[in-house]
């Protein structure tokens, strides 16, 4: 295992093991000191005798001042010193190997690392605390347990580095933390169906926006865990969804519908056409706003619609002939407006152009301000019919 003992006094620290020996009388256990970074041996120490009694469990400690220096390559080999410490890294590893007895095998219960004084038993029984804790927990079956994994978590990175290596179930506090997350998202997703509420026909546009919410909560529980199971109300919401899909292919074909009501456009029946045309443009947008503007890729006749709003301004044009100032009549203040824009006094855009424009031809000139005069003063009746 490494540790990082930067900032520690190397001469108060003090390492301690909780072992036993099964068979193997003879066997011993040796300890590696090492530089974690490039696997180099700073130091080494054989325990002989690691048990009195063969299948007992004993506790033995060893001062880091006792490590000796296996690379002075001189007999006997010198102690580490705090200043031999500092001259290599504050990252170190320790390696623990057996003697070459077959017949024996050693096992470890607890490695602990802390400064001289310390009371070490405390320090174990604060690790076990925390064991204990974790393993009353349980399995988690619900997001209530939070509490208790939570409190379990806090107390366990309350610990030195040296006792969380004691604490043998800490990927299992690292389980339940995972599995409680689980079940909250879940708890969350259930609520969010839980607060649509009873859906009808009637109330399907006040509830929607409700199921949205709820489809995509569960979307994002859904992609992470891949688990329906804690998502007990998960039929609630596919009913739900199954309702406001039947009601969606209703609007569409009712709007459908009313586009094909409309029928050709003809002059005579410009104003009950008109009637149907917004009509069913008022169910288009009320269709969009529904249920957004790619619901329109459904209506398979919609560029009828289109067709037939064209159709009727085309036979409609929100301007009258010759009446350019649009005052409701026609007479020489239209014709002047109309001479003067040829001869560039005043310039007529738009509707007012079109207005003045009686002849068809494209330009507003004198011939036009003449048609308009006659016209105002009964000479002619009609202005020519567009071709």
């Amino acid at each position: 295992m490494s540790l990082d003992i930067s900032g520690y006094d190397f001469n108060q620290l003090t390492l301690g093991v909780s072992l036993r020996r099964t068979g193997g009388e003879d066997s011993s256990l040796g300890i590696d000191l090492r530089n974690a970074a490039d696997q180099r041996m700073l130091g080494s120490r054989w325990y002989e005798q690691i048990a009195a009694q063969d299948g007992e469990w004993t506790y033995f400690e060893m001062r880091f001042t006792d490590f000796e220096n296996g690379l002075a390559g001189i007999e006997p080999w010198p102690k580490w010193t705090a200043e031999d410490w500092n001259s290599n890294s504050p990252m170190s590893m320790f390696r623990l190997c057996q003697s070459a007895n077959v017949a024996g095998t050693i096992e470890i219960d607890s490695f602990v690392i802390y400064n001289e004084g310390a009371d070490v038993q405390s320090l174990i029984d604060e690790a076990n605390e925390v064991v204990d804790r974790i393993a009353a927990i349980g399995e988690i079956t619900s997001a209530a347990q939070d509490e208790a994994v939570s409190a379990a978590r806090g107390a366990y990175d309350a610990l030195s580095e040296s006792q969380q290596s004691l604490v043998t179930n800490a990927e299992a506090l690292r389980t339940m933390e995972l599995a409680v997350r689980q079940y909250k998202t879940a708890a969350n997703v259930v609520a969010a169906i839980d607060a649509i509420g009873e859906i009808t026909l009637d109330n399907l546009d006040q509830k929607r926006e409700a199921v949205l919410d709820a489809r995509e909560a569960y979307n994002a529980y859904h992609e992470k865990y891949a688990d329906d199971t804690l998502i007990t109300n998960l039929a609630d919401l596919i009913a739900a969804e199954q309702l406001i899909a039947g009601k969606r292919a209703d609007d569409i074909n009712a709007l459908k519908a009313l586009i094909t009501a409309i029928g050709e456009v003809t002059k005579e029946n410009s104003a009950e056409a008109l009637a149907k045309i917004e009509a069913a443009e008022a169910a288009r947008d009320s269709l969009i706003e529904k249920y957004g503007d790619e619901v329109l890729d459904e209506v398979d006749n919609l560029a009828d619609l289109e067709a037939a709003r064209a159709k009727y301004e085309e036979l409609n044009p929100d301007y009258v002939l010759g009446d350019i100032n649009a005052d409701g009549k026609i007479d020489a203040s239209d014709a002047l407006l109309a001479l003067q824009h040829s001869v560039n006094l005043t310039k007529l855009e738009g509707a007012k152009f079109a207005a003045a424009d009686v002849n068809h031809d494209d330009k507003v000139d004198a011939s036009d301000a003449l048609m308009i005069l006659q016209k105002s003063v009964g000479l002619i009746t009609e202005f020519p019919a567009a071709e």
